[in-house]
């Protein structure tokens, strides 16, 4: 078990309105900057400092949006059952958002990436944002919208498909004869992590709980059409679990894999994993409570998740993070307050998270379900919104970006939908 350290200290800033933080972080404006400056040297552009404070991505009225992935250097990947384009689409589906083309070209930065109705959910996006990974219903290829390659199979069940976007062509990765759900993509782009239902590898009885596979897409060919692969071809897919597993995040490699479970004793508490090269380890303390929601930075040495803590009025959601120092797990419970912090979403870098809390943090007296965001190197929290919707479904996208959801007219332009919006807090807030 890793250990578990005192809650920190935190400096807590009050701030209204859409985040002005009173002091930046020392470490964010010295070593993040400096890292940004070299990147958009080489990009030609610096879109911290081009990018305004609040971008609303989409410009929905009706339908909603559901989870979005960040890329590196302004690439997003997200669902929506809205019209996002004005094209008429319907259903659940999975759009790209391109910040540079938006910020620098002031154009839409969108595009649709499926079509028909075939459920699509569940996205995520390699670093480079080339390649976008999401679940459908297998007959997703079955129309010639979604511009499949030429190794599609249709088939039944919920099945895992890869969208690069330099090619504008859909892979499908699986074929298997049950749901296969929950992709990640590798930032590298080479891994696919995902759970299934039905056994996929033929070494471990069917089960009725998903269970955790790792796939390498650069296998995948005309001999090898989807995962799992034939006999006669070289081994392209792993199973992890054989007893529970699901909602795997990979490290940039494919080396760490943390996911949830609920094996392992006692087998009726959720519990967060973590594989590293094949060695599990339990990184979430059962006798607390269940955990669920787990995030990871990109070099998979900080985890955050949510866990259900007991107190007087019944089990309080808390964020606990996880880091690894010299070699040793660290479990630090992030947040103590009286109402429920959920959501958590880890940096790239592991330098800070945000997460969604009902809990009134830093005694702004604000509307329940407020984002902030959280400094662990300086043990210090920020207050992202106000509103009186406030955000949900945080991401963040690294040093300065977090892309959230709300219905709060954050511009003034009498919003009143749920729509998708990017918020740069390297800049102040108006």
């Amino acid at each position: 078990m890793a250990e578990r350290a005192a809650f920190p200290s935190w400096r807590c800033r009050r701030v209204r309105g859409i985040t002005r933080s009173v002091r930046r972080f020392a470490w964010i404006r010295v070593v993040g900057t400096a890292l940004l400056l070299l990147v958009s040297a080489r990009d030609g552009v610096a879109l911290h400092r081009k990018t305004p404070r609040i971008v609303q991505v989409t410009d929905l009225t009706s339908g909603t949006v559901g989870r979005s992935a960040a890329g590196a250097n302004g690439g997003y990947a997200f669902e929506s059952d809205g019209d996002v384009l004005g094209n008429g689409s319907t259903g659940w589906q999975i759009f790209r958002f391109d910040q540079k083309q938006r910020v620098l070209d002031a154009l839409s930065g969108l595009t649709q990436i499926t079509f028909g109705a075939f459920d699509a959910h569940d996205p995520s996006i390699s670093k480079s944002h080339r390649l976008v990974a999401f679940s459908a219903d297998g007959a997703l290829c079955s129309d010639v919208r979604n511009n499949c390659d030429d190794l599609a199979y249709p088939t039944s069940g919920r099945q895992i498909f890869v969208y690069d976007a330099v090619r504008a062509v859909t892979r499908q990765v699986t074929r298997g004869p049950g749901d296969c759900l929950h992709p990640q993509i590798s930032p590298n782009g080479k891994w696919i992590v995902f759970d299934s239902t039905t056994d996929l590898t033929g070494n471990g009885p069917p089960s009725a709980t998903a269970d955790l596979y790792q796939g390498l897409l650069k296998r995948l060919g005309p001999t090898c059409p989807q995962l799992p692969c034939p006999p006669s071809e070289l081994p392209a897919l792993t199973r992890w679990t054989t007893t529970g597993g699901h909602h795997g995040i990979q490290n940039f490699n494919g080396g760490m894999i943390t996911f949830e479970s609920n094996a392992g004793a006692p087998t009726n508490v959720q519990k967060i994993y973590r594989l590293d090269r094949g060695v599990l380890s339990l990184l979430s303390d059962p006798a607390i409570g269940d955990a669920r929601e787990h995030s990871s930075s990109s070099g998979g040495k900080v985890i955050a998740w949510t866990q259900d803590v007991a107190s007087p009025t019944g089990p309080i959601s808390q964020i606990f993070v996880d880091e690894i120092r010299r070699r040793q797990n660290v479990v630090t419970q992030l947040t103590q307050g009286d109402a429920d912090s959920t959501l958590p979403s880890v940096s790239p870098k592991g330098w800070s998270l945000v997460f969604r809390s009902a809990d009134d943090l830093l005694g702004n007296h604000d509307p329940p379900n407020q984002l902030f965001v959280s400094s662990l190197r300086e043990g210090t929290t920020t207050q992202l919104t106000d509103g009186a919707d406030g955000g949900d479904l945080p991401v963040s996208a690294g040093i300065f970006f977090v892309t959230f959801n709300s219905s709060d007219d954050l511009l003034g332009n009498l919003n009143a939908t749920p729509q998708l919006f990017l918020l740069n807090t390297y800049l102040p807030a108006p």
